[in-house]
C-alpha cells in the first residue's frame, strides 16, 4: 500500500500553544526567513519589526495583501500559526471553532435526490445536467439569491461545490472542508485538511457487510494542495483515511478526482517548480495519475506523464545545484472516463525543464493498469519557465515555449450511436476534437481566441447533445472574453457572445470581460461567470443572455463570516434541482479577491 496513513480525526481546537508555536517557527523558516533576515540592505521588515504588528495584519498580508503570493500555498490554520509565531500574540480562535450557522437538525443523506457529483456531473466531464434540474430558459429569469456562505481566511473561492443526497460538500482555500445543507446553507460539519482545498470532491457509495447485514455508507473524497487524498464519512465528517500520493514539496491536487465504481483516479499538478526554486535537485516534478481504492486508500497504480525519472541537464544554477529534466507535464484538470473503451483521458500542462515529453497533450490510459495507450501532443516543444524576466538567469536558458497548458478537462461526447469524440480546449485559444479509436487523431479544430499565457481556453468547457461551449479568457488582449458554441460533429460555429457591459463599477483592478472559467449546461441554458464578477445564464440556442447577477457585493452569510464577491474564474457552477451554486472570488492571475459561495433558487411568481 503506497503511502497509506490511517489516522483518527483531530479536534484542532485542542492543539496546544506550544505546538502552534513550533509549527509557526517551521513555516517561518521555510517561507519567510529568506527575505525577512534583518540584514543590512534587506527591504523586508526584520523579525523584530514584525513582532510589533498585530496578528490580524499578518493574516491580511498573507491573504489579500502584499504577501498573498507567499500565503497562497498555506492553509488557513498555517497562516494563523505563522501570524501567532511572528507577533507572539494569540488570535481570538481557530478556524474550526466557528459554530455560527450550524444546522439545528440533520436529515440523513438521501441518495435518490438529483446530484452533481464530481467535476462534470458525470464521468464524461461534459458539465451537463441532463435530467436533474428544473431550471429552463423560461423560468431562469426568476432565479434569486437564496443564501450565501463565507469562507474564512480566504481570498479566493475556487473549489467547486458538489451536491449529493441533499448536501453540498465544498473545500476552501483555508483548508477547511464543509458539509452544508443544500437548501439552507447551514453547516452540518467541518474538517480541517493539511492545506488548502482547490479541487472538487466526489461522494462514493460504499456497501459493506456488518454483523451479517449489508450496510450502505457514503464516503466523500477530495485532495489538497499538499498532494494528499482524504476520505471522510459523509454523514459525520470523521476521517476514515488519508494518503500522501506525491511527496514532492510542491505537489498539489487542482483537478477534481474522478470516481468510478470502487476506484478514484487522482490527477497531480504542482506549484511552479523552476522560478524561485532553491532546494537541491531542481527540477524533478512529473505529473501523475493515481488509481486508489475507495474503501481502504490502497494505491493500485500510479502513472507518471513523463515515464523516465529526470536526469541532470548539465546546467548548474547560480547557487551550485544541478538542474534536472525532463520535468513538468502536470495534470491540472479532472480526468474523463471512457467506459466502452476502458480508458481514462487526461490533459497535461507544459514542460518545466528538458525535452517536451507528453506535455500539452491528451493521454489515454488503461483503467486496469494505468498503461499509456496513446498520446496526442497538441503543442510540441512547450518548455516554459516561470519568473524569467532576466534572460541571463541559468534556468531561463531552458525557456522556449508559449505556455499553452491544457487546463481544461477533456470531454467525451457521442455524435452518433457508433461515433464518439474527445473534445478539449487549450490555452492556445484553440479547441480540438480527437478520435478515440485512432490514437487521438485530430478530427477538427476551432479557434475561439488568440490565446497566450493567460488563455485562451483555460479552466473548462461544456457540452450537451448538440453543441460544445468554450469560454475564452484572452486576458492580456484589448478585447478579452467571449463564449462560443460549436457543433459537436464538425466544429462549425453556431454563435459567439461577448459580455457587453461590465458589472464591477469603480472596482477597476481585474475588472474586464475575460472568462478563464468553467461553464455548466442544463437543457436550453449555459451558466458562465467572468472576471467582472458577473454571473450569467445564456440561451444554448442563440447565446442571448437571459439572466445575470452582480456578485460584486458584501453578503450577509448564513455562517456570519464577512464575505464579498469578486472575479468568477476557475470552476464552473453546480446545477441541481431548482438551484444553482457558484463561487465568487479569485485573487490571483489578474482576478479580484472574494470568498463567498452563492446559492440561487427559482422563486415561483404569484399571479
Amino acid at each position: 500500500e503506497i503511502g497509506v496513513k490511517k489516522t483518527k480525526a483531530m479536534d484542532t481546537s485542542l492543539v496546544l500553544d506550544a505546538q502552534v508555536n513550533k509549527q509557526g517557527e517551521q513555516l517561518f523558516a521555510r517561507h519567510c526567513r529568506g527575505c525577512h533576515t534583518g540584514f543590512l540592505g534587506s527591504t523586508a521588515p526584520s523579525p523584530q519589526v514584525l513582532k510589533k504588528f498585530p496578528p490580524s495584519s499578518i493574516i491580511h498580508a498573507l491573504t489579500t495583501g502584499v504577501m498573498r503570493t507567499q500565503g497562497y500555498p498555506l492553509s488557513g490554520e498555517q497562516r494563523r500559526a505563522l501570524a501567532e509565531y511572528i507577533t507572539g500574540q494569540k488570535l481570538e480562535k481557530n478556524l474550526i471553532n466557528n459554530t455560527s450557522g450550524q444546522c439545528a437538525n440533520a436529515s440523513p443523506i438521501d441518495a435518490s435526490l438529483p446530484e452533481w457529483n464530481g467535476w462534470g456531473a458525470s464521468e464524461r466531464n461534459q458539465s451537463y445536467q441532463a435530467a436533474g434540474s428544473t431550471i429552463n430558459a423560461e423560468n431562469v429569469k426568476h432565479l434569486s439569491l437564496a443564501w450565501a456562505f463565507g469562507f474564512k481566511d480566504s481570498y479566493s473561492a475556487w473549489a467547486p461545490p458538489v451536491s449529493f443526497g441533499g448536501r453540498l460538500f465544498v473545500g476552501s482555500q483555508a483548508g477547511l472542508f464543509y458539509a452544508l445543507d443544500a437548501k439552507t446553507g447551514c453547516t452540518l460539519w467541518q474538517f480541517s485538511a493539511e492545506s488548502g482545498v482547490r479541487a472538487g470532491a466526489s461522494v462514493a457509495t460504499v456497501v459493506s457487510e456488518q454483523a451479517g447485514a449489508h450496510v450502505t455508507e457514503y464516503h466523500v473524497l477530495f485532495g489538497d494542495l499538499s498532494g494528499n487524498l482524504y476520505s471522510l464519512n459523509a454523514e459525520s465528517g470523521e476521517l476514515l483515511w488519508k494518503v500522501e500520493l506525491e511527496a514532492h514539496p510542491k505537489a498539489r491536487v487542482t483537478g477534481t478526482p474522478l470516481l468510478y465504481e470502487d476506484r478514484i483516479y487522482v490527477p497531480m499538478s504542482s506549484w511552479s517548480t523552476v522560478g524561485g526554486e532553491h532546494f537541491q535537485g531542481c527540477c524533478i516534478f512529473r505529473g501523475s495519475l493515481s488509481s486508489v481504492d475507495v474503501k481502504t486508500g490502497k494505491v493500485y497504480w500510479k502513472t507518471y506523464t513523463i515515464p523516465d525519472e529526470p536526469k541532470p541537464l548539465n546546467i548548474v544554477s547560480r547557487d551550485g545545484h544541478d538542474l534536472f529534466g525532463p520535468s513538468g507535464a502536470a495534470i491540472w484538470s479532472p480526468p474523463a472516463l471512457d467506459v466502452k473503451r476502458q480508458l481514462i483521458y487526461i490533459g497535461t500542462g507544459n514542460t518545466y525543464t528538458g525535452e517536451a515529453i507528453n506535455s500539452d497533450a491528451v493521454l489515454a490510459l488503461n483503467i486496469s493498469d494505468g498503461h499509456i495507450k496513446w498520446s496526442q501532443q497538441l503543442t510540441p516543444n512547450d518548455v516554459w519557465v516561470p519568473g524569467c524576466k532576466n534572460r541571463h538567469d541559468d534556468r531561463c536558458k531552458l525557456k522556449k515555449g508559449p505556455n499553452f497548458d491544457i487546463g481544461s478537462p477533456p470531454m467525451l461526447v457521442s455524435i452518433s450511436s457508433k461515433k464518439d469524440l474527445i473534445i478539449v480546449g487549450q490555452k492556445s485559444g484553440v479547441a480540438y476534437a480527437l478520435n478515440p479509436d485512432e490514437k487521438g487523431e485530430i478530427v477538427w479544430r476551432y479557434r475561439a481566441g488568440k490565446g497566450g499565457e493567460a488563455g485562451g481556453i483555460v479552466w473548462g468547457s461544456a457540452a450537451d447533445k448538440n453543441y460544445a461551449y468554450f469560454p475564452v479568457s484572452d486576458l492580456t488582449t484589448p478585447n478579452p472574453g467571449g463564449l462560443h458554441a460549436v457543433k459537436l460533429d464538425n466544429g462549425k460555429p453556431v454563435w459567439h457572445k461577448k459580455v457587453n457591459h461590465l458589472m464591477c463599477g469603480s472596482r477597476r483592478y481585474g475588472c474586464n470581460a475575460a472568462q478563464p472559467v468553467g461553464v455548466s449546461v442544463a437543457p436550453g441554458l449555459i451558466f458562465a461567470g467572468a472576471l467582472d464578477g458577473g454571473f450569467r445564464a445564456y440561451s444554448s440556442e442563440s447565446g442571448e443572455i437571459l439572466w445575470e447577477f452582480n456578485s460584486n457585493l458584501e453578503f450577509k452569510t448564513v455562517n456570519n463570516v464577512t464575505a464579498n464577491g469578486g472575479s468568477l474564474a476557475g470552476v464552473g457552477p453546480t446545477i441541481v434541482g431548482d438551484m444553482v451554486y457558484v463561487n465568487s472570488g479569485y485573487g490571483t492571475n489578474g482576478g479580484r479577491v472574494g470568498n463567498v459561495l452563492l446559492a440561487f433558487k427559482v422563486v415561483e411568481q404569484k399571479d
